[in-house]
C-alpha cells in the first residue's frame, strides 16, 4: 500500500504527517519484535496498542514508525536485551527475499555479500557493505538512521541467525563488533553468537572474519 504525499500515520496512538519521499522499511521487519510482544503473558496496554498500530499501519512503513515502535517497546519493557530477544523470535518468513538469496550462496562470505546487495528491498535505511582488507573481511552493518543498543543488537543478530540457518558453522575467528558499551551480562550474546568473539565499543557494527 502506498501513502499519499503527506499522509497521516498512527505511531502509538499519535498521528503524524509523513512525506512519501521519506525512507521506508517493510512492515515485516517488525514481525520478530511483534511476535515477542505477542508472546508475553502480561503485556501492558502500551505494548498491546503497539501491535494494533502495527496491524493498521500502511506497508511499507516510514522509518519514523519503526523508530517509535522500538522506542516505546524499549521504554515499556525496560529490557536491555530486547533486540536480541526479538531476533531470536525471527524465522525465515520475516526476511524471505534475503533468506532466498543466502540459500543459494556457496560460502558465508558470499551469503553476506548477497544480503548487502539486496537488503534495500526490505530496509531503505540499511547501509550494509562488505570490505576486504588483506586476509580479513568485514561485513559492516550500518544505518542511515541513528541506532540504539536494541536496534543495533537486532540488526546484527537477525543477520547472523538468518545466515546460520544455511551455514551451520561456528568459527572461533568470527568476531561480532558492536559500537555500544559492553553490558554487565553477556550471556544472551553468547547464546546468539556461540563460539564467536564479542567486541564492544568497536569502530563500527560489523562481523569480522577471515576473507577466504
Amino acid at each position: 500500500m502506498s501513502l499519499d504525499r503527506h499522509s497521516p500515520v498512527c505511531v502509538h496512538g499519535e498521528r503524524i504527517m509523513v512525506n512519501s519521499r521519506s525512507i521506508r522499511v517493510a512492515k515485516q521487519v517488525l514481525r520478530p519484535l511483534a511476535r515477542w510482544i505477542d508472546g508475553l503473558t502480561d503485556a501492558s496496554p502500551e505494548l498491546t496498542r503497539l501491535l494494533v498500530d502495527l496491524e493498521q499501519a500502511p506497508d511499507p512503513l516510514p522509518v519514523s514508525f519503526i523508530d517509535g515502535f522500538w522506542r516505546t517497546a524499549s521504554h515499556v519493557t525496560k529490557d536491555a536485551d530486547l533486540g536480541l530477544r526479538a531476533a531470536l523470535c525471527s524465522d525465515r518468513r520475516d526476511f524471505e527475499v534475503l533468506e532466498w538469496v543466502t540459500s543459494s550462496a556457496a560460502t558465508w562470505r558470499s551469503a553476506c555479500d548477497a544480503v548487502c546487495r539486496y537488503v534495500h528491498i526490505l530496509n531503505q535505511a540499511a547501509e550494509y557493505r562488505l570490505e576486504v582488507c588483506g586476509s580479513k573481511a568485514h561485513v559492516i552493518m550500518g544505518s542511515s538512521q541513528s541506532s540504539r543498543r536494541e536496534t543495533t543488537d537486532f540488526r546484527l543478530a537477525v543477520h547472523h541467525l538468518g545466515i546460520q540457518r544455511w551455514f551451520k558453522h561456528s568459527w572461533s575467528e568470527l568476531a561480532v563488533w558492536m559500537r555500544h558499551d559492553a553490558p554487565a551480562d553477556v550471556s544472551l550474546y553468547e547464546q546468539v553468537y556461540p563460539g564467536c568473539s564479542l567486541v564492544f565499543r568497536a569502530a563500527f557494527d560489523a562481523f569480522d572474519f577471515l576473507s577466504w
